[in-house]
């Protein structure tokens, strides 16, 4: 599909739990993990009751967006492992401050 980088927002089919059903949900690229493939944390409406979440809004975006209209959360407990043959569609790229905030919270360390 193409040649993706940390901060792409790309549409991929994913289950979130092992016993969850695979749903096309967006990610974030947070690292390029080499041989094709990346380290992901997805977005969904609803921030995890369980793990670190950040509120995802249009000005995190410096192109394109997300389709929706209600608010959406990067699940930084939940990195993926995703492949190039996984991705669907590319919808859009964070800011560099939106990616620095998100890679702190999957390394652990404070961000901004």
């Amino acid at each position: 599909m193409g040649t993706f980088s940390p901060g792409d927002v790309v549409l991929v089919a994913v289950a979130l739990g092992k016993r969850d059903a695979k749903k096309v949900r967006p990610a974030v690229i947070v690292a390029d993990t080499g041989n094709g493939s990346w380290q992901a944390c997805p977005v969904s409406s609803t921030p995890s009751y369980d793990s670190p979440s950040i509120l995802l809004d249009l000005k995190d975006f410096k192109e394109g967006g997300l389709d929706i209209m209600q608010e959406s959360y990067i699940l930084g407990g939940f990195s993926l492992i995703i492949r190039a043959s996984d991705i669907i569609a590319k919808k859009g790229r964070l800011s560099d401050t939106a990616l620095g905030d998100i890679i702190s919270l999957v390394s652990g360390t404070p961000g901004r």
